[in-house]
């Protein structure tokens, strides 16, 4: 984490010497707190007494009391486009910065905890990857894998490696993973190349898009 500039830090009235941690004082929103004021070099007492004064901030809730009207008249969805969910268990979201700037929250400029929509995507992507090895264990035929394979891409995309076969570079002689989590779900080797091969002419069909080989191929 980039320490705040020398003339902020002056501004803000704040220390100005390295090892000074940017208290709860520092300002009245807490996810700018944890967001940009955390410290990790923070230890026990000092750790919670930090979270504690970030707990005790409130957060402005105006938009909890908005947000319907936009989604209605902003954004113009009917309540059939809305989906409403609860949490049965404990959710960490957010995790990339580490626990000490965000303890697993993810709140927004008002202080309100949300779930990102990458990380909503990214739990119908694994459900989805989930969903096809299953339909493969229960002996679906290949052209079924792909017809299912095809709706899965077209929903939740693909990165450079999801239609490469094969594994990365494993470490002291142990297989590396896969670089597909398409092919994961396929079956690896020839199961995932047979699904392979039928799903793509039908994805670039649907897309429009004119098939171009590679010149390793």
């Amino acid at each position: 984490m980039l320490p705040l500039p020398l003339d902020t830090r002056r501004a803000l009235g704040l220390r100005e010497d390295g090892e000074s941690a940017v208290g709860v004082d520092a300002c009245e929103s807490r996810s700018l707190l944890c967001d940009r004021y955390a410290n990790p070099q923070l230890k026990e007492a000092d750790r919670n007494a930090f979270f504690a004064g970030v707990a005790k901030r409130r957060a402005w809730t105006n938009k909890c009391s908005a947000w319907p009207d936009f989604l209605s008249g902003g954004l113009g969805l009917k309540p059939d486009g809305l989906l409403f969910a609860q949490l049965r268990s404990r959710l960490l979201v957010n995790m990339a910065g580490g626990v000490m700037e965000n303890a697993g929250l993810c709140l927004d400029r008002f202080g309100v905890p949300y779930v990102p929509g990458s990380a909503v995507k990214g739990c119908a992507r694994r459900m989805a990857i989930q969903r096809l090895l299953e339909e493969r264990e229960a002996g679906r035929r290949p052209h079924e894998l792909a017809a299912l394979l095809v709706n899965i891409a077209l929903v939740v995309g693909w990165g450079d490696t999801d239609w490469k076969a094969g594994r990365r570079q494993g470490k002291n002689g142990r297989k590396g993973e896969l670089h597909s989590d398409f092919e994961f779900a396929c079956g690896e080797g020839h199961s995932w190349r047979s699904v392979r091969d039928l799903a793509v002419p039908i994805l670039l069909e649907k897309l429009a898009v004119q098939p171009q080989r590679s010149p390793r191929e």
